[in-house]
């Protein structure tokens, strides 16, 4: 007897060590054991979002540098369009001012069977008409000049002369007596001033030579008004010749019909005098023209091959060397409105900004998909690692409780052998029977619970080796249901089942799915200590089979979800927290899954997702 109580004593000093030493290596944390500790949800890193942000941005600049540079290059393609526009302008003006000129000056000796570009139209009068009039004109405006000015002399007319290109100005008296001009003056003219002041004429003159102007020169004249005597202007060769141009110039300015967007044409002479000009002037400096003219070739061009052109007040000005043959070398400066250029240079403006804004747009997008798709990276790869640190755990926690198993089997097989002896061959009789036999059925209890949670540990440890078998999910729900049956009756807890789909035979090991099922319900069992309700939803698919056990228990805690199948942790006083961690390693053993969720007070969704395998790989 003294032997067994000692026998006893000892054994249950040997299991009690190693149930406090297991109990402290559970509250060891995994990196006292040297395992990866379980990983923070880390926030993203902004490194790589501001380089897609740099990388967005300097394509966005240089977009807008290139797109602006081609801005530039439309600009200049635009101005040289202008440009050229100009210098067809000028060139075509040009043209039919020599024409005009022809008419005028038997040049080269005239140019006979040339038909007229412009022909005249009916109230329209010759170019020859045109320079008498122009000439007879002249004569009026200085027979104005002389009665309007109080002093009017010999030096008036000759200054008078040289700036209107004619040769002289002469003024005879009623009598015929020369007052102001040059003399001797041709004795022809005379005859001609004594007809103007006799009244038989009033207009006398001596230009042409049949359609052509006289090479020597010729004059023009006209009576004063109250017989106070007669006007004459005389023109030599050459200054007839030019007054014969500018009337060319004038007739050519007027009969052309300008092309739209010209806002000004006009031609000087080398001394910066204008010759002819149509349009609106204002702004314009004849001094660019002479620098033209100064800046050019002495030598003779078949066209207008010197220029020069400026922007300003939203014109294109330019200034261009009309220089054809045989007539006299000028400048034509004429302005371009930039009105269509501008509207060009405003669309492409606007479409330089309104592309740079959606290049940014779809920089800030991909920066938006970038930072989700990182985001969702850095998550995966969390849980992986979360995963894995489980993993890691289960299996130290497995191989320590394999190793602790045999280590405890041994005593509790004799403590339990020494029970039954106890009860056996040492029987008491009288008062302390029933304090003995109670005290032989505890300890016969709590070694099969110490039995059971041995049993726990090695199924943990060897929950990955599984035994595969063709079955089906309906006959493991039936078994588990019939097994727990009385237990969920006993506590006031009712039971249903559901099925959707065709059911099938799967690749399983159905005692380990079964032990999976019993854990998770027993779980809900725990969660419902004043009876309830529980649902298992089966549904078969294509590719998996689904499990849905739902109880409305006291649910779990939102800070505890990511740790109930942590094998070390409990809610409950009394048990280690093995049965979620066993259920949750024969899943996973399966390539299957385990989904959670729950409310408090609402209860309990374990959703275990099983893939479909018709056979062994």
């Amino acid at each position: 007897m003294v032997f067994f109580k000692n026998f006893h004593y000892i054994a249950f000093i040997k299991i009690t060590r190693m149930i406090d030493n297991f109990k402290l290596f559970s509250k060891i944390q995994p990196m006292d054991i040297h395992l990866p500790a379980k990983p923070e949800k880390k926030a993203v890193s902004r490194f790589p979002l501001l380089i897609v942000a740099g990388v967005s941005g300097l394509i966005a600049f240089l977009f807008f540098v290139m797109a602006t540079m081609d801005l530039r290059r439309i600009e200049n393609v635009l101005i040289d369009m202008l440009e050229k526009q100009g210098l067809h302008q000028v060139e075509h003006f040009g043209e039919y001012a020599l024409y005009g000129y022809r008419e005028l000056v038997n040049a080269d000796g005239g140019m006979p069977g040339v038909d007229r570009v412009l022909p005249l139209e009916e109230g329209h009068i010759s170019i020859q008409e045109q320079l008498v009039t122009d000439l007879v004109d002249l004569a009026r405006d200085v027979d104005l000049m002389e009665r309007t000015l109080s002093a009017f002399t010999e030096e008036t007319a000759a200054m008078l002369a040289e700036n209107w290109n004619v040769t002289d100005i002469l003024f005879f008296d009623p009598d015929g007596e020369l007052v102001i001009g040059r003399s001797p003056f041709p004795a022809r003219l005379m005859s001609y001033a004594q007809r103007l002041l006799s009244g038989r004429a009033g207009v006398s003159l001596r230009l042409f030579k049949g359609p052509y102007v006289m090479e020597n020169g010729g004059y023009v004249g006209i009576r004063r008004p109250d017989g106070r005597g007669a006007v004459f202007i005389c023109l030599e060769g050459e200054s007839l010749r030019f007054w014969a141009w500018k009337t060319a110039l004038a007739r050519a300015a007027e009969e052309i019909q300008w092309r739209r967007g010209l806002v000004y044409f006009g031609v000087f002479d080398d001394t910066g005098a204008i010759l002819t000009e149509t349009g609106d002037a204002s702004g314009l400096d004849p001094a660019a023209a002479i620098a033209v003219f100064e800046q050019s070739s002495l030598k003779k061009n078949d066209g207008p091959k010197h220029f020069t052109a400026i922007i300003r007040d939203g014109n294109l000005e330019m200034a261009a060397l009309l220089d054809v043959l045989p007539a006299p070398r000028s400048i034509a400066v004429l302005a371009l409105s930039m009105d269509e250029s501008a509207v060009v240079l405003g669309e492409s403006r606007r479409h330089i900004v309104i592309s740079t804004l959606l290049m940014i747009m779809i920089g800030l997008l991909a920066m938006g998909v970038l930072y989700g798709m990182q985001n969702r990276h850095v998550n995966k790869v969390t849980d992986m690692t979360e995963q894995l640190n489980k993993a890691r755990r289960l299996q130290s926690l497995g191989r320590l409780g394999a190793g602790m198993a045999h280590e405890i089997r041994n005593p509790l097989n004799s403590i339990s052998m020494a029970a039954q002896r106890l009860s056996r061959e040492y029987p008491v009789t009288g008062e302390k029977k029933v304090g003995y036999d109670r005290i032989t059925e505890v300890i016969d209890i709590e070694t099969r619970r110490l039995n059971s949670l041995v049993d726990d540990f090695l199924t943990l440890s060897s929950s990955g080796n599984l035994r595969l078998q063709m079955h089906t999910i309906k006959e493991i729900v039936s078994r588990v249901v019939f097994l727990l049956q009385p237990e969920a009756g006993d506590a006031g807890i009712r039971i249903e089942v559901s099925e959707r789909g065709t059911d099938r035979e799967i690749l399983i090991d159905p005692d380990r799915m079964e032990q999976a099922l019993l854990n998770i319900i027993r779980n809900a069992f725990d969660a419902m200590p004043k009876g309830g309700h529980i649902r298992i939803d089966s549904y078969y698919g294509k590719d998996a089979v689904s499990l849905r056990i739902t109880d409305d228990g006291t649910g779990i805690a939102q800070e505890d979800l990511d740790s109930i199948f942590d094998p070390s942790f409990t809610t409950r006083d009394k048990g280690v927290g093995l049965g979620l961690a066993i259920a949750h390693e024969i899943v996973t053993a399966h390539d299957g899954e385990i989904r959670v969720e729950s409310r408090q007070n609402q209860g309990t969704t374990f959703e275990i997702i099983i893939p479909v395998k018709q056979s062994h790989s």
